[in-house]
């Protein structure tokens, strides 16, 4: 039925350069995401060197954006072998990456970094949000089109 997403895991349908593209931008995303999880722990801790596991525990929205770092590091590698399941896999990790940017901590942090024109702390936010938002438009069309 057109309109609905579909969780369905058949490979028909994907060329190799949509593959291709899909694989690129989950795997571009993970990354910015890491930087924004490194940024996060460096500015809990006062510095990167000082992270002890009471600290991540204490920052549990951070085990938010590791699950999403990692489906979408599962999909990028799956994308060009089994590019729905890939698809259903990253569509799970940007849902959890939001998650984190939106739910948790991306406000707080944006409207401090925002007062204080903080660079790093915008750093943290816009290119990570904007690579998110493209690879959920790109998942959600792809589910629509299966």
């Amino acid at each position: 039925m057109p309109g609905r997403l579909n969780f369905g895991f058949s490979n028909q349908g994907f060329s190799f350069y949509e593959k291709l593209q899909m694989s690129f931008l989950c795997l571009i995303t993970m990354v910015s995401m890491m930087l924004t999880g490194y940024l996060h722990l460096d500015f809990v801790s006062m510095g990167i060197r000082n992270i002890s596991l009471k600290d991540i525990l204490d920052i549990w929205p951070i085990i938010s954006l590791a699950i999403s770092i990692l489906l979408l590091g599962v999909s990028a590698l799956l994308f060009l072998t089994f590019p729905s399941l890939a698809t259903t896999i990253a569509f799970i990790g940007v849902i959890t990456g939001w998650f984190y940017y939106i739910l948790v901590t991306c406000t707080l942090f944006l409207l401090v970094s925002i007062l204080v024109f903080s660079p790093k702390g915008l750093a943290m936010f816009f290119p990570q949000c904007l690579l998110l938002y493209l690879t959920t438009r790109s998942v959600i069309n792809i589910l629509k089109r299966a």
